[in-house]
């Protein structure tokens, strides 16, 4: 019993010792952890304010950046952030602050259409959850040029560069970028490697091939070409930017070791450039055909199909990946807005005939396909394989009580001959879709 009395009392006055000891060491930093984070925030804050045209922002939405990457521009004052995007026109001026979490935090903590576009549900059954964005932001290095950024949701790591020019004037650099990005892969020599890059326009990837090995890798677009995600390493060589080139017939790059290395653009045989769809044509379905022209919607990803009905136009998707125009499953508009028969929204909703069943995704539809014949092209249009075994060869006009595409908003069929585009039996039908052959 006293060695247990002994060993206690010895090991409460080591305790004691060791405690005093650590009381009595001096503080190594001048401040305490508080202070310096406080002094790092206010610092942060400060190199945010003081870029003379603001910064640009390369945001990488979803922890696999499957998505690709995107630029933002960003101006702060003392307690607002104006924010501009090659996503949407216009400026858009919110409240952001700086908070403690592991770190200075940035937080954009009041809604802006921008910033939070990629963090925002839609509502309609593919995209609930959002597309897996970010709107805080931890510091992890700020200087006045360059800003490192961790999203804490998905793990990516993004920066912000000091603009060099109005935030306007870059964003229409990268708008012109875009229009005239449209390879689908790209060959050439590196060292003693062999070269093949396939190039997915459309969700912004590049997949690398160097002998039987390939990296894929996210990008976003610059003023002057593209940024990777993270650099691209090929044998001992690293770079993380391409310049467009040539016309955008080549990509040079344009930083490290290889900077001034060019690879040359390969398009896909019936490859159609977004401005070679422009003009009148004759939509040829089961029942005859009827003039329309298509219009560009002056975005470079889309064409507005007027003269199906006085009342609303279809929308086309192109896709610069294949050089081909979609006609998926929509709600219909006119001029960018909604088109209403009566207090009801219309959806034209792609349709297998033969089997019966429709399909409320937008992602479902018609795609066209290239005669090869540049003096008299006609585009035949066929289903684009994404509904399994089932083939879209029709469109089913509905009326809708939302503008979400979903059977539980389905009110059935129209009503209102107003909206009637087709003749014959089944006006609120198109069938057996052939082709758009152009006239002029």
């Amino acid at each position: 019993m006293r060695r247990k009395i002994f060993t206690t009392l010895a090991l409460a006055i080591s305790l004691f010792s060791m405690q005093s000891c650590l009381f009595n060491q001096e503080d190594i930093f001048d401040q305490s952890s508080s202070e310096r984070l406080s002094a790092a925030k206010d610092n942060a804050r400060k190199i945010l304010m003081d870029a003379e045209y603001g910064w640009l922002f390369e945001m990488f939405p979803e922890k696999t950046q499957e998505h690709g990457g995107f630029a933002y521009t960003l101006k702060f004052s003392e307690l607002e952030v104006e924010v501009r995007t090659e996503r949407m026109s216009g400026v858009y001026t919110s409240l952001y602050k700086m908070i403690d979490d592991n770190g200075p935090t940035l937080v954009f903590d009041s809604y802006n259409k921008a910033i939070h576009e990629f963090s925002t549900p839609s509502g309609s059954s593919d995209s609930y959850e959002a597309m897996h964005g970010e709107f805080e932001f931890v510091i992890v290095d700020a200087t006045p040029e360059l800003i490192t950024l961790r999203g804490p949701r998905t793990g990516n790591t993004m920066y912000m560069r000091p603009l060099q020019e109005p935030a306007e004037s870059y964003l229409a650099k990268i708008d012109d970028i875009a229009s005239s990005f449209m390879m689908t892969s790209i060959v050439g020599k590196l060292g003693d490697n062999d070269i093949n890059a396939k190039i997915d326009t459309d969700t912004r990837h590049f997949t690398f091939t160097v002998g039987d090995k390939s990296k894929t890798l996210a990008y976003a677009l610059t003023d002057k070409g593209l940024r990777f995600y993270q650099p691209v390493k090929i044998g001992d060589t690293e770079f993380e930017s391409f310049e467009l080139t040539d016309g955008g017939k080549s990509l040079t790059i344009s930083d490290g070791a290889a900077s001034g290395t060019s690879f040359a653009a390969v398009f896909p045989e019936g490859y159609r450039m977004y401005a070679d769809y422009a003009g009148n044509y004759m939509f040829k379905y089961s029942k005859g055909e009827f003039p329309v022209t298509l219009v560009p919607a002056g975005d470079g990803k889309s064409y507005r199909m007027q003269g199906v009905n006085e009342n609303y136009e279809l929308v086309l998707g192109y896709s610069k990946g294949t050089g081909t125009l979609s006609l998926c499953t929509q709600i219909l508009t006119m001029g960018g807005e909604y088109v209403k028969d009566g207090k009801n929204y219309i959806a034209a909703i792609a349709w297998d005939s033969v089997k019966g069943y429709i399909n409320y995704s937008n992602k479902i539809g018609l795609v066209t396909k290239w005669n090869g014949d540049e003096a008299h092209p006609v585009y035949n249009l066929v289903d684009n394989a994404v509904w399994g075994t089932y083939t879209v060869g029709a469109f089913s006009f509905k009326s809708m009580s939302s503008t979400t595409l979903s059977s539980s908003y389905n009110l059935g069929n129209l009503a209102s001959t107003a909206y009637f585009p087709f003749t014959g039996a089944g006006k609120h039908q198109v069938t057996g879709i052939v082709s758009l052959t152009k006239v002029d």
